[in-house]
Parts: structure tokens; sequence; C-alpha cells
């Protein structure tokens, strides 16, 4: 029997496309390797890291229903802290300056005090009084509190030492005038100590990801190729053994 050339062309077309297929499944292939394809993608990741722990508030020092005056200061007792958060708060009727001085801030501004505390230059702030007068301070607050709604500073210490918290009205140079009933009701004194902990801590970071996308893609392609020359080679066989039987 001869063969039918029309069905040889087609087989023929076919084994192109295949080829062609196969050309295109290996290069997909090969650029997974050498150009992979990428994504971006959020990952948790968990490392041991140093974190500070604030333990919880130590009660320091309580002072209620002083009396103040503008050419004086009254000072707490000193405390001997290390590494915490130093925190003072207070409710008042009227307006003053509150310091927090480690012991050599304290000395210098005790030594000048008499000298500025007559200047008659009113300030509008704590910090601004403490700049034209000459004197440093570790943290510093300014204001009257009314009963129920308490102010506060607060300063994180570094270096063990002691510390005074001093509330004075010197900023007003003498130009306030009290009634009588004007009084600090209370002003308390608290530290929350700090320290280091080591914890594992989890942290989303963005991290490009190889996803094989070429590989997928060629590999598809490649079944394709190799499903339609077994479809090929099927079709020959079975062709071949029609011919022998009709012989």
């Amino acid at each position: 029997m001869e063969s039918n050339p029309t069905r040889s062309k087609s087989h023929a077309k076919i084994k192109a496309v295949v080829m062609v297929i196969l050309t295109i499944s290996l290069l997909f292939i090969s650029a997974n390797y050498i150009f992979s394809h990428t994504i971006s993608a959020e990952k948790s990741v968990i490392s041991p890291q140093q974190v500070i722990v604030v333990s919880n508030e130590t009660f320091l020092n309580h002072q209620q229903d002083l009396l103040l005056t503008n050419d004086s200061y009254y000072v707490l007792p000193p405390v001997n802290v290390g590494f915490g958060r130093l925190t003072v708060d207070w409710d008042s009727s009227f307006g003053f300056g509150v310091y927090i001085f480690s012991k050599e801030q304290f000395d210098h501004f005790q030594a000048i005090f008499p000298s500025i505390s007559h200047t008659n230059v009113v300030v509008s702030s704590a910090s601004e009084w403490a700049n034209k007068s000459g004197f440093t301070y570790e943290a510093a607050e300014w204001g009257a509190a009314t009963l129920g709604h308490p102010l506060y500073v607060s300063y994180n210490v570094t270096q063990t030492g002691n510390y005074y918290v001093v509330i004075t009205e010197g900023m007003y140079g003498g130009a306030i005038s009290h009634y009588a009933n004007d009084k600090v009701y209370f002003i308390n004194e608290w530290f929350s100590p700090y320290s280091y902990q080591t914890q594992n801590v989890t942290t989303t970071v963005v991290v490009q990801e190889k996803d094989n996308l070429y590989l997928y893609i060629g590999l598809v392609l490649l079944a394709l190729a190799m499903a339609i020359l077994l479809f090929l080679v099927t079709l020959a066989l079975r062709h071949r053994k029609t011919a022998s039987l009709s012989k």
C-alpha cells in the first residue's frame, strides 16, 4: 500500500510544531536557572533580641499641702536610682516649675539661685528660665494642675546616682501674688526600673523568592510536546499494523 502524501505532509507539520514546542520548553527550563522569576513575599522571622522590660513602679516620695513663694524653692529628699524611669506628678491650684536634677546640676542650681531669684524677668516656661539663668537639668515641666487631673514630668535614668526634684516659682521674678488658699495639694515621685531581657521577637520582612514559574511553563510545554509525539507514534504503529494486515 502506498503512503498517503497528504497524511505525510500533515505529520511533517505536526512534527515541526512539536520541535518548536520542545525548543520553547527547553528555553523556559534553562531560563529558570539563568534568569529566575521572583515574587515579593512577606516572611515572619523569629530572632532572639535584647529588649527593655519595665518593672512595676516603686513609690519614692510624697509631699502634700506645700506653700511656695516666688523667691524660694522646695526640694524633695534625694533618691539614688539606676537604670529606669523617674516620674514626678503633682496637683496644685497655681503654676510652678518642676525640675529633675542630677547631683552636680542641683549643686550648681543651689549655688546660683540667690542671684537669679529676684531678677524680675518673667518667662513662660521652666526650660526658658533655666536657659536664661544658666543652669541645666535632666527634665523640666511647668504648669498648674487641677484637682483630679495631675501633671507629670519624667526622666529616663541611664546612670546610677542621686537625683533631686525641685519645685519653684523663681521664674516669675516676684511678679506673682498668691491667694490665701494657693497650695501644692500633693507631689509624688515614682521610679520604674528597666532591665534587659532576651526574648524571641517576631518580625515581618519582605523577601524576594524564586517561584520556578519558567520551570513550570517549560515542563508543561515539554509534556505537551511528548504527548503529541506519543500520539504520532501511536498513529504510525496503528497505520503500519493496518497496512500489514491488508497485504
